[in-house]
């Protein structure tokens, strides 16, 4: 067998192995914000979004198609004591390594606090910018626009939260290379509200979500790759001595 045909076959391998992999959970390292909530000792960090605490399992075998619980400490909100312009407010996700992205899993914000006639849902994201980088260095590029709908209220009781699914964001060609994700946010609900149901003019600035995944597909270092290139071609020239051997 020449040379040739053994990088043939190597190279058809790593095609077949590549081409074979299935999207897998993106779970983010790390998680922060330009604005959180942390007065008297409150949990309500970036942090939150990629921890899982508020997702049920028994909702759904996979964490994609969990519902996530109501429950105030397990979500993010900017601060309501010194709440930011909503429009003003990132979020960013960095990555393990670097991500062939197909979607963004967004469970948007679901918190029965409020009371009276309406919850708190309005808090949620309506619309984002969504921008990523291929690594720690470089410049974001924008992937565009997005928008989220608001959670919906208990039937039987507005003034309450219910358990929420993700809503699910295509993400296209452009997220082919990231490790880094930001979301810039534009808007919140609270234009659908009565400005007279919250206690201050700058409760409305507030926003916050509830849960933050990815879906995607590991891209191997180029070192990794370079292994598997020439332990393939290893193995075929082993191979090809034996063969010569027993002849």
């Amino acid at each position: 067998m020449s040379i040739s045909k053994v990088l043939l076959g190597c190279f058809l391998v790593l095609v077949f192995a590549v081409t074979q992999v299935q999207a897998d959970v993106v779970t983010p390292n790390s998680a922060t914000a330009t604005s959180e909530f942390t007065a008297f000792g409150a949990p309500n960090t970036a942090e939150r979004l990629i921890d899982g605490s508020g997702l049920d399992p028994n909702s759904a075998p996979g964490v994609l198609d969990q519902d996530h619980g109501p429950d105030e400490p397990t979500i993010w909100f900017t601060d309501v004591f010194a709440p930011p312009a909503t429009d003003t407010v990132d979020v960013e996700f960095v990555l393990h390594g670097r991500w062939d992205l197909s979607a963004a899993h967004i469970w948007n914000l679901n918190w029965l606090a409020g009371g009276g006639t309406v919850n708190s849902n309005w808090r949620g994201v309506k619309d984002f910018t969504l921008l990523v980088s291929p690594d720690l260095v470089t410049p974001y590029s924008s992937l565009g626009v997005f928008s989220l709908s608001k959670s919906p209220d208990d039937p039987n009781d507005p003034s309450f939260a219910v358990p929420v699914p993700a809503q699910v964001k295509a993400l296209g060609a452009g997220a082919d290379v990231v490790q880094r994700i930001k979301f810039e946010i534009i808007s919140n609900f609270s234009a659908d509200i009565d400005p007279n149901s919250v206690a201050a003019p700058e409760d409305l600035l507030v926003v916050g979500l509830s849960e933050v995944r990815f879906e995607g597909v590991d891209i191997p270092e180029p070192t990794a790759l370079a292994i598997s290139v020439l332990g393939g071609l290893s193995l075929g020239l082993l191979a090809r001595r034996r063969r010569k051997r027993l002849v």
